[in-house]
């Protein structure tokens, strides 16, 4: 009886073990169907760091969040996560939406989230990052971001972007290793944060919505770089010439031919008469070439104004004064009569008689 006993226990060890069950420890995480924690790195950055902002991360398997520290980094956990990730970041300061992707099929991944790494998910996805994020679709998201399309994106982005930042010696927009300046250390970020300032000052958050859109939704590149060029070319400057002192009746030739644009843009040119003497009835003559003329038909001050549009924008409005008076005729002299005196004697002079033309 002892003996049945006895093999019936050792029976039952084997069944349970063959079954899984006898309540051991869960399986490693290299035994199919094993779940492991995902963890996702990185800092956030526009050129300075992102500080306080909450990180949310929507992967193919689990979602997570977290928050960015002083310097912009953060470490979050996705229970049982799977890659690939998109993530986003509300900025505390104005409100805006950041993106990134984080790809690899490991237990962790490097994922920084700036403004470049915006662009480069526009053109993964070709959808706008937040709207793709607000409707996520994890079976989507695994067939879209992969290694290969991200690296097409990252070349797509680096062209479009080629005149003006220079992005080439940034290896990895998502992946490597960046440090944020601070408020408290304004000159401690890297070079790829230096990078991120030079494209802050080139693109301004509306202009980057822009940019991000047509990453999103036009297929050719050069197409997408004239819209970068367009949007980021310096307004044009008007010059209207320097100020004229002219006698009443002179025609007066305004020039605006010193102003300035982007190079390869052509300019037109808008004067306006902008104030002149009472009286006067003076027109400009071809107001819309660079060399306008008009009469200076009144003594008085005539002011001109010309704004010049480079086919995009205008300039601020540049003015110039213009003088006229009537012609300055020379006095007339009046020395006196002629005198007779005696030897010795003290000879007074008299020029008051002389008098001003006007006086006439």
């Amino acid at each position: 009886m002892k003996h049945s006993t006895l093999l019936a226990l050792a029976l039952s060890t084997v069944f349970l073990a063959a079954c899984g069950g006898g309540g051991g420890s869960s399986s490693p995480p290299d035994t199919p169907g094993a779940t492991t924690d995902l963890t996702l790195s990185g800092t956030a950055a526009t050129g300075m760091a992102i500080a306080g902002a909450i990180i949310t991360a929507k992967c193919q398997t689990g979602t997570g969040t977290g928050t960015t520290i002083t310097n912009g980094s953060y470490s979050l956990v996705v229970t049982g996560g799977k890659l690939p990730c998109v993530l986003q970041i509300t900025n505390p300061a104005d409100g805006s939406k950041l993106h990134t992707v984080a790809i690899g099929s490991g237990s962790a991944a490097v994922a920084n989230i700036t403004p470049l790494t915006e662009m480069l998910v526009a053109r993964v996805l070709r959808n706008e990052p937040a709207v793709f994020f607000a409707a996520f679709d994890a079976a989507v998201a695994a067939n879209t971001v992969t290694t290969a399309a991200v690296n097409a994106a990252q070349t797509d982005v680096g062209m479009v972007l080629s005149s003006t930042v220079d992005t080439s010696t940034l290896v990895n927009f998502i992946a490597t290793p960046l440090k944020a300046a601070t408020p408290d250390n304004l000159s401690g970020g890297d070079a790829q944060d230096k990078m991120l300032d030079a494209l802050r000052v080139k693109i301004n958050a509306a202009q980057l919505t822009q940019v991000v859109s047509a990453l999103a939704t036009t297929l050719d590149t050069a197409t997408i770089k004239q819209v970068v060029a367009t949007l980021t070319a310096a307004p044009p400057t008007a010059h209207a010439g320097t100020a004229q002192s002219v006698v009443t009746g002179t025609v007066v030739t305004l020039d605006s031919s010193a102003s300035a644009a982007d190079v390869g843009r052509a300019l037109t040119h808008a004067w306006t008469l902008t104030s002149k003497p009472a009286g006067s009835s003076a027109t400009l003559v071809s107001p819309t070439s660079a060399k306008p003329t008009f009469t200076a038909d009144v003594a008085g001050t005539y002011v001109a104004t010309v704004i010049v549009n480079d086919g995009t924008i205008n300039s601020s409005a540049a003015a110039v004064s213009i003088t006229a008076s009537v012609v300055n005729a020379g006095p007339i002299a009046n020395a006196g009569v002629a005198q007779n005196v005696v030897v010795g004697s003290v000879v007074t002079l008299d020029g008051s008689v002389g008098r001003s033309r006007y006086a006439e």
